[in-house]
């Protein structure tokens, strides 16, 4: 389940799991020390907030593996996302620098050729007005300052 932060995509992932039986692997975006850092400074700690999402994804996959052939599973959030979209935002509006999205795309090749790809993945997509509204809504202290920019950059991509 893919989709700017906003889109549904933890609503869609549950509605698939809950409905179709499939496993469900959640984004643990709470457990991430540098997620509150990153919305108040982005370019001291997107390599770092984006580093640990990227190997927190990567674990998750590792560790269902064995489930692939036995079970059907859905992910909120898939490891492309973090790369194509995420990263790839922190890069163009400078949060990044060339040398960290460098080691950043590098380290995502590796783990992306040795884990799990998945069969199908959904895009979810939604106007600026809404995403901010269902921002808003959820009541995520760490996501008040999030800037339209941020948003309009990551749904181009």
């Amino acid at each position: 389940m893919a989709g700017v932060l906003g889109t549904g995509k933890t609503t869609a992932a549950k509605l698939i799991s809950n409905q179709l039986g499939f496993f469900l692997v959640k984004e643990e975006f709470a457990e991430n020390p540098f997620l509150r850092l990153f919305y108040e400074n982005p370019k001291r700690w997107a390599f770092h907030s984006q580093l640990f999402f990227l190997q927190e994804k990567a674990k998750q996959l590792e560790k269902i593996k064995n489930l692939l052939n036995k079970k059907n599973i859905v992910q909120d959030c898939p490891l492309e996302q973090d790369y194509s979209s995420y990263a790839k935002t922190q890069k163009i509006l400078g949060n990044m620098n060339r040398e960290e999205f460098s080691l950043y795309e590098k380290i995502y090749c590796f783990l992306n050729g040795h884990l799990p790809q998945p069969d199908l993945i959904i895009q979810l997509d939604s106007n600026l007005p809404q995403l901010l509204k269902r921002i808003s809504r959820r009541g995520r202290s760490f996501e008040k300052g999030i800037s339209k920019k941020y948003l309009q950059t990551l749904a181009k991509l």
